[in-house]
Parts: C-alpha cells; structure tokens; sequence
C-alpha cells in the first residue's frame, strides 16, 4: 500500500468487482515481496465483499521464502480456513472489530504483543497507543454513510525483528472521508471557495490548514 498505492489498490478493486458475479482463485505464487499492510487490506478485501454476494475466495501462497514467511506471521491464516496451522504467530496479529467503540485494550494487546516479539518483554508505548485509539474513533465517526450504521475496522501489528521496528495497519471497509456524513459540509465550503479537487482538499486536512476536532 505504501511502496504501490496505485497497483494494489487497482489489484483489491478488481477482487471486488469479479467476486460480485464470480469465485476467486488467487494465484500468489510468484509473489516476491509482500508487507504486512498489503496482507490486511487483501484480507479485508475478501472478508467484505464476497461476504454480501455469497462468492468465495481461495488461493494458495507465495513460493518466496520471505512472502511465505512474512504471510503466515502476519496472522492471516487465524482468519480464513487452511491447511495451515492456526496456532496465534508470535510476531504478529489481526484484530477484526465492527466500530461500535473504542477498544483501549485491543490497542494495548496489540502494543504489548509487538514489543515482547522485539525486545523481550511487554511494555508500553503511549505514542502508538494514542494513534490507535483515535484511528477507532475516526472510525467509528467517519466510516459510516448513515447514521446508526456501523463499518468493520481491522487492526494488525508486525513486529518487523530484521529492521527493529512495530508495523502498525488500520483499516476500515467504511465508505471514505468525502462521502462520510460529517464531512459533506466542510466540502461544501471548500467548493464554495473554488476548490472542486478532493486531491486538493484532503491535502489541506493532512498538512493542518484544517483543523480537526482534536487539533
């Protein structure tokens, strides 16, 4: 999603699409790198849509040792049926929820969990802790095209031994920031103001020129 935006996104839209009408059979095996961000929105991607339409998902995985690997740590596999072993991966996680609140302990969980696969022992990290706890509640306000309805957020960890670093992906299946209830107005203003381009104006949210509700 980082190193691709653009080919991932258009590779989980055309997932979308053909499982409407069709069964899905992936073929990753020539797959050579593979990052943990990519692994959750792919598996958000088959959770959601196939789900509303009836249509099934299945593959195999990548022959690469490092995607292979990379794969099974995730915790991809203690989501979907496979032959292969189900037992919770020490170095990572995925974590599925319906954004009905914000769950302070699925972010310390996931916290004490990478930092045990990076240094050893459980401890805390405030910084990471405050990011997730708003990612759940912009969910829980943004996601939703109405009022009352409630979007799947998923949220995963991967503690990453080889670079000494936490990955950290949140996502959610929710309709997006320019079709979110509570946006419609400020997207007025900005339209009012000659700005059409939502490049443009989500750029200004991103950079600060707007305020959000925290700051």
């Amino acid at each position: 999603m980082i190193e691709d935006p653009e080919g991932l996104i258009a590779f989980l839209r055309k997932i979308e699409i053909i499982s409407r009408t069709h069964h899905i059979s992936l073929d990753l095996s020539g797959v050579q790198s593979l990052t943990t961000d990519a692994v959750a929105a792919l598996l958000a991607t088959i959770q959601n849509e196939p789900s509303l339409t009836g249509t099934k998902v299945q593959g195999n995985h990548p022959l690469a040792d490092a995607a292979r690997e990379r794969l099974i740590d995730s915790g991809f596999y203690c989501h979907v049926r496979s032959v292969q072993p189900e037992a919770t991966p020490a170095k990572g996680r995925m974590i599925e929820r319906q954004s009905k609140k914000v769950e302070p302990l699925t972010a310390r969980d996931l916290i004490h969990l990478v930092n045990a696969a990076l240094y050893g022992d459980s401890r805390r990290c405030r910084a990471a802790y405050r990011v997730l706890i708003e990612c759940m509640n912009n969910t829980h306000n943004h996601a939703s095209g109405r009022h009352g309805d409630r979007e799947t957020w998923w949220a995963t960890v991967y503690a990453d031994v080889q670079r000494g670093r936490a990955c950290y992906t949140f996502l959610d299946t929710g309709v997006g920031i320019f079709r979110s209830v509570r946006i419609g107005k400020l997207r007025k203003l900005f339209k009012f103001a000659g700005i059409q381009d939502d490049g443009t104006i989500l750029r200004d949210i991103l950079h600060g020129k707007v305020q959000s509700s925290t700051g």
